[in-house]
């Protein structure tokens, strides 16, 4: 069932790639290439990788695709699924395996070389992960560098709280009926 997930998302991945403007260079971006490494990690049986692209997709790719929603992004059914569907696959082998330690560092280490990866790579006119311009709606506010660096302090912030989350939940015991059947003590 993994495996058949992993091959399934690499698919999805395929397809993103193909039908998006941005063609390939698209799959530097940092939500995509934490698809592709749950994808990896489903087929390896890597449970540290896919736990770490999760938590990556859960703390920023959501909010971002949310804030993006409200802003500069234009919904497609790929950019949707490829922060949708690996968020569920990793969510469940998280659930069922539990969260690695330093899993929010390992995040935001490989975030921040897919910035590296695109501002060396991809062309400056597609901004992969911010790696070229500041954000649009910050456009003239922040200098290229400031930008930046504001934005790894937050993606740092986010994906530190969302593993004390995590852990805070998948450590606690499962809800139970609160109430008692009538007649017992």
């Amino acid at each position: 069932m993994k495996r058949a997930a992993g091959i399934a998302l690499l698919v999805l991945m395929a397809i993103h790639a193909s039908v998006r403007p941005e063609g390939a260079w698209v799959l530097l971006a940092a939500c995509d290439l934490a698809a592709i490494a749950i994808a990896v990690g489903l087929l390896a049986g890597w449970h540290r990788l896919i736990a770490t692209a999760f938590v990556f997709q859960l703390a920023v790719g959501l909010p971002l695709l949310v804030v993006g929603f409200f802003s500069t992004y234009k919904p497609n059914v790929t950019g949707i699924a490829i922060h949708v569907v690996p968020l569920v696959l990793g969510g469940i082998e998280v659930r069922r395996r539990g969260l690695p330690r330093y899993s929010a560092l390992a995040a935001w280490l490989g975030a921040a070389g897919s910035n590296l990866l695109a501002s060396a790579f991809a062309p400056d006119g597609l901004n992969l992960n911010f790696a070229a311009r500041v954000w649009t709606p910050l456009a003239g506010t922040l200098t290229l560098r400031t930008f930046q660096v504001a934005l790894w302090a937050l993606v740092g912030v986010l994906l530190l709280l969302a593993e004390l989350a995590l852990r805070r939940r998948l450590s606690s015991p499962p809800a139970r009926a609160r109430s008692r059947p009538r007649g017992t003590a």
